[in-house]
């Protein structure tokens, strides 16, 4: 029953959002210490892959979503276009659609994990499509009475994402956006890794990037592009570095931006400069290692 630190479960959660993607996750769930609660497949876009499992050693439960498999796919699965909640908040269309898919079976999920009656941390997780899966679920179980009573058996909730979109419009229709927004502020923290254009096709400076990752799909990119900057970051985000050369020695490190204008940064992208990396930095297993690389070495995160 040892607590575990924040970068540690983080890491941990990179590592669970990459075995999602597994034909068969739970013997590689179970190989952590994991009890395998649910795996659904994908049945379709609308319906994607999630598993729930559950750490008794750690009480922790895992909520993971699995991503798309390449960044062009990107573009089918998220769906750029918004649409109005009745919370007040501008969401993504596609994402959402697909998390209200699965709402209540993740729901009756987490129920049957903690019949038991154990109170435990909840870490809703994923990698790029799902990590935008991760961060509505969340919303949702803020917004969904049949909610709850579950959430009351909960000591806390985070969610982690990993070279996820943005799935939040700019604008809140209504006063309690914003307590929404706060509360998620709070709670999600999203890595993107140096090169991973995913988190940053929907930035206010994003429109030369859609282009050049839509070539040959016109239709798609100008859908796309009337979305350029309507989306805004929520969260902690935390960037991956790699410095160094392969040849001199590479050392990875994770840097906590402090400010909106530090994130807003951190989002425009430098299309010349990210799409010859962009699959090796968007892949779920690069998260995984970058993660596991900095806790080996005793590592933290850079907070100034």
């Amino acid at each position: 029953g040892g607590g575990v630190d924040e970068l540690h479960l983080d890491s941990l959660c990179a590592g669970l959002a990459n075995i999602v993607y597994e034909d068969n996750p739970g013997a590689e769930f179970e190989s952590l210490g994991f009890r395998v609660i649910q795996v659904q497949e994908q049945r379709s876009t609308l319906q994607p892959k999630w598993a729930l499992v559950k750490h008794p050693g750690l009480r922790i439960v895992v909520i993971v979503f699995r991503g798309t498999f390449s960044v062009q796919d990107a573009f089918h699965d998220a769906q750029f276009t918004l649409e109005d909640l009745a919370c007040g908040l501008e969401v993504n269309k596609g994402i959402n659609s697909a998390v209200c898919h699965s709402l209540e079976g993740v729901r009756l999920s987490l129920r049957a994990a903690l019949r038991d009656g154990e109170t435990c941390r909840l870490l809703i997780t994923g990698h790029s499509f799902g990590g935008g899966c991760a961060t509505l679920l969340r919303l949702h179980t803020l917004i969904s009475p049949s909610w709850g009573p579950l959430l009351t058996r909960l000591t806390s909730v985070d969610v982690v994402t990993f070279g996820a979109p943005l799935v939040f419009g700019s604008h809140d229709m209504v006063a309690g956006g914003g307590a929404l927004m706060e509360t998620l502020g709070r709670e999600v923290r999203c890595y993107v890794h140096q090169g991973d254009v995913v988190p940053r096709l929907l930035g206010s400076k994003s429109g030369e990037l859609l282009s050049k990752l839509a070539e040959g799909r016109s239709q798609i990119a100008a859908g796309s592009a009337q979305y350029v900057g309507r989306y805004r970051a929520v969260g902690c985000f935390r960037v991956i570095w790699t410095h160094g050369s392969t040849r001199s020695g590479q050392q990875d490190e994770i840097r906590e931006m402090r400010s909106d204008a530090e994130v807003s940064l951190l989002l425009e992208p430098a299309p010349l400069l990210y799409l010859a990396n962009t699959i090796r930095d968007h892949d779920s297993s690069c998260y995984r290692d970058k993660l596991n690389s900095v806790c080996s070495r005793g590592g933290f995160i850079h907070r100034d």
